[in-house]
């Protein structure tokens, strides 16, 4: 205890002490009674007094890991993502004691990269940040994947895991930069000249005042995902910007890729092209949904 003066006027002084322990992993579980008393020795009173005694439990947590919510793509959340679209997907990791990093925990498919080094927001060292950086093609069509990640540190808590699912889309596809309506379509095959263009112009609700079937492709509810398409099939859209190529169309029974190309006016080749887990064979089931472009021979 601090020595005290004694002022006839203002009285004994405070005097304050601080206290402090630095637990290790060893003591994860332990709970440590502390216990404190004060006693004024400096004859104010003309005499020795003492407080009564104050105590505090310390107890030692085990250390935790936990994924921050606000940074986070969900557990078992489901990921559109259509062709020639850029979707990144992060994950940030708390940890109480250390510094801690996230592996992958799955194989990584074709189109999909993975964060090296940790982003720590705001420099703090007990937060890891890594992302998937998702670019599919449409050779992924109908392909369903999970990917995982897991957090661990080097303070003892227990390693965290998190997985979601990757499906990309059928008779859907992301606009590229600098592109237009017209180039669009001459590259995905969709027919030449104005039945290309015409043909995603519809398929895209442009005669759909609220656009809820652009905004059923994107997944947004804003007003950004209403906006039709430019009228100008030379018109650039906006990149990034995912578009219905065409309808799909439910395989039944006796039916192959060589009837349903020629009942739509298509060619085997382009069927091929925009289902490309039919395979070259063009071998299907009944009930399979394929993507099909009609009047683009």
């Amino acid at each position: 205890m601090a020595n005290k003066v004694c002022d006839p006027v203002a009285g004994c002084r405070i005097a304050t002490r601080t206290w402090s322990w630095s637990p290790n992993v060893l003591d994860v579980g332990r709970t440590l009674k502390v216990c404190f008393t004060a006693h004024d020795d400096s004859g104010c009173s003309g005499r020795n007094e003492y407080s009564q005694v104050a105590c505090v439990d310390v107890e030692v947590q085990r250390p935790a890991l936990w994924w921050e919510s606000s940074g986070s793509v969900l557990e078992g959340e489901q990921v559109l993502a259509a062709p020639d679209c850029s979707i990144k997907k992060c994950l940030l990791v708390n940890s109480t004691l250390s510094t801690p990093d996230i592996s992958l925990a799955s194989t990584l498919p074709p189109g999909v990269s993975f964060s090296q080094a940790c982003s720590r927001p705001g420099g703090d060292t007990r937060l890891c940040s890594k992302c998937f950086d998702i670019r599919t093609s449409l050779e992924h069509v109908g392909k369903d994947w999970t990917l995982c990640a897991r957090a661990s540190d080097g303070s003892g808590a227990a390693p965290i895991q998190r997985c979601f699912r990757v499906r990309v889309p059928r008779c859907q596809s992301c606009v590229r930069p600098g592109e237009s309506v017209a180039r669009f379509a001459k590259r995905l095959g969709l027919g030449f000249g104005e039945n290309g263009w015409r043909s995603l112009w519809m398929s895209n609700a442009n005669d759909r005042i609220d656009g809820s079937d652009i905004c059923a492709v994107t997944g947004s509810t804003s007003g950004v995902c209403a906006v039709p398409l430019h009228t100008d099939p030379d018109a650039v859209e906006p990149s990034q910007r995912a578009l219905v190529i065409g309808p799909t169309y439910t395989m039944a029974d006796g039916d192959t890729i060589i009837n349903i190309a020629a009942k739509f006016q298509t060619t085997v080749s382009a069927l091929v092209a925009l289902n490309a887990d039919v395979g070259s064979g063009g071998s299907t089931r009944t009930g399979d949904s394929i993507c099909v472009v009609p009047c683009s021979k």
